[in-house]
């Protein structure tokens, strides 16, 4: 690929701005979806709320964000998130969105978190199939969890 230097671009500004728009309309929802996954804290401790923020992109103007659901258990942490496609008349107009949610874990160990874009539909809308993105999470216990388990089973020899 050739570079470009500001001498080879001088009077191509036009040019560029109608590459990148094309690059758009072709791009643009081939690149939709989810984009990614992130924990705002190093270590999730068992029972305390951490936060959680799923990135994505609407593919076109016939997208919405309607929603989303958090599910946690069997070692699973779901974070759903609903997106809802109507049909006709769609601008090519990709829209980024960020959807923050507070967990909570029930147990210390190792969890998976798995972030899901579910796409629903109204009647005549074909189906798209869903995306995940999938991270593994370890779920620290919490202070005097250990202490207490410990009381627990030097209780049961006195």
């Amino acid at each position: 690929m050739a570079a470009l230097d500001r001498n080879s671009i001088k009077g191509g500004a036009m040019k560029i701005t109608t590459i990148a728009a094309v690059f758009l309309l072709i791009a643009g929802p081939a690149a939709a979806g989810l984009e990614g996954v992130t924990i705002h804290i190093d270590e999730p401790t068992a029972g305390e709320a951490f936060a959680v923020s799923v990135q994505g992109i609407l593919h076109d103007s016939c997208w919405s964000l309607e929603r989303h659901s958090v599910d946690v258990g069997d070692g699973v942490i779901y974070v759903n998130v609903y997106t809802l496609i109507v049909s006709g008349g769609c601008l090519t107009v990709v829209t980024p969105y960020t959807v923050d949610t507070l967990v909570t874990v029930p147990t210390p160990g190792e969890w998976l978190l798995r972030a899901v874009e579910i796409h629903v539909t109204h009647e005549g809308v074909p189906p798209r199939p869903d995306e995940v993105m999938e991270i593994p999470v370890t779920v620290r216990a919490a202070v005097g969890d250990d202490d207490t388990f410990w009381s627990a089973v030097k209780a049961l020899f006195r």
